[in-house]
C-alpha cells in the first residue's frame, strides 16, 4: 500500500471514515490504485485469472450492477422502441458485467456500447462474450487523450463508470468527465459519494478508508461540484450499500446536461 499521511479525520457512522492527504500523497496513492487495477499483481497463475474473471462475470446479479442497468435501460427505452439505438460508454467495464445486467433485463438488445478496461485478461474475456460491442485496452489516462476519431460508435447518450472513480485522483477524475461531457448528455455512476456536500473544502483531496486492515485508501470525491462545473446537474440519487462491505456512503447517481434539462 502506498504509505501516506491522513489528516482531519472525519467519522461517519455506517461508513467509512474521511481524511484529508496532501498533493504528493495523492500523487503516490493515485499511482498505487493504477498499478494494482492495471497488472493485477496477485493474479500470478491462469488459475488465479479465471477467478477473478468469474467472479466479474456473477457480478452481474449484484445490486451495485442491476440498478444502474435498470436505470439505463430505462433511459434506452423510448429511444429504441422509436426504432434507435442508445449509445453506452463505459470507462473501467472490467470484462462486460453491466452488459450481463442489461442481457438479465432482456434490455440488451437495441444497446450501443463501447467499454474502456485497463486490465487486459478483462478485455480479451470481454471480446470472447460479446463480440458484437465494443472493449478497449485504456484507462482514464489514456481516455482523456481521445477524439471522437476514436469512437465511431458515437454519439453516446450515457456515460457509466461503476466504482472506477474513486480508484482516481481528482485531477484525472475531472478531466475525464470533462472528456465524457464532449460524447454525452448524461451521467450514470455508482460510487462514493459522502464528500458530495461534507466538511472539507472543494481544495482538498479527500479519501476514506475502505480497508483499515489493509490500509486501503480511495478517493471521495465532491461530485456535485465537478458536475457544476462542467453544467451538469445531479438530478436522481439512489443510496446503495457497497455490494462487498456493506457500508452506507455509495449511490447510484445521475447527472444530466443542465442546457437540456431547461429545454424539457
Amino acid at each position: 500500500m502506498a504509505s501516506i499521511t491522513l489528516d482531519k479525520r472525519i467519522i461517519v457512522e455506517g461508513t467509512h471514515a474521511l481524511f484529508a492527504i496532501t498533493e504528493s500523497d495523492s500523487e503516490a496513492l493515485y499511482a498505487f490504485n493504477k498499478n494494482f487495477w492495471t497488472e493485477r499483481n496477485e493474479a500470478n497463475t491462469q488459475a488465479d485469472i479465471d477467478l477473478i474473471l468469474s467472479g466479474y462475470r456473477a457480478r452481474s446479479t449484484e445490486a451495485d450492477r442491476v440498478v444502474p442497468a435498470e436505470n439505463i435501460a430505462k433511459l434506452a427505452a423510448p429511444v429504441i422502441a422509436n426504432g434507435g439505438t442508445f449509445g453506452v460508454l463505459e470507462i473501467g467495464c472490467a470484462n462486460g458485467p453491466l452488459l450481463r445486467a442489461l442481457q438479465e433485463l432482456n434490455a440488451l438488445p437495441g444497446i450501443r456500447y463501447v467499454g474502456m478496461e485497463p486490465y487486459a485478461p478483462f478485455v480479451t474475456d470481454f471480446k470472447d462474450y460479446f463480440p458484437d460491442h465494443r472493449a478497449m485496452i485504456a484507462d482514464a489516462e489514456d481516455f482523456i487523450t481521445m477524439s471522437a476519431d476514436d469512437f465511431p460508435e458515437a454519439p453516446f447518450q450515457v456515460f457509466y463508470a461503476a466504482v472506477t472513480l474513486c480508484m482516481m485522483s481528482p485531477d484525472i477524475v475531472r478531466a475525464c468527465l470533462a472528456k465524457a461531457a464532449e460524447f454525452c448528455d448524461e451521467f450514470v455512476l455508482y460510487d462514493f459519494v459522502m464528500n458530495g456536500l461534507g466538511p472539507f473544502n472543494r481544495q482538498e483531496t479527500v479519501v476514506f478508508e475502505f480497508n483499515k486492515d489493509t490500509s486501503q485508501y480511495y478517493y471521495a470525491h465532491n461530485f456535485v461540484s465537478y458536475f457544476a462545473d462542467l453544467g451538469f446537474e445531479i438530478v436522481a440519487g439512489i443510496p446503495l450499500p457497497h455490494p462487498t462491505t456493506g457500508a452506507d456512503g455509495y449511490a447510484v447517481i445521475r447527472a444530466v446536461r443542465k442546457s437540456l434539462r431547461e429545454k424539457r
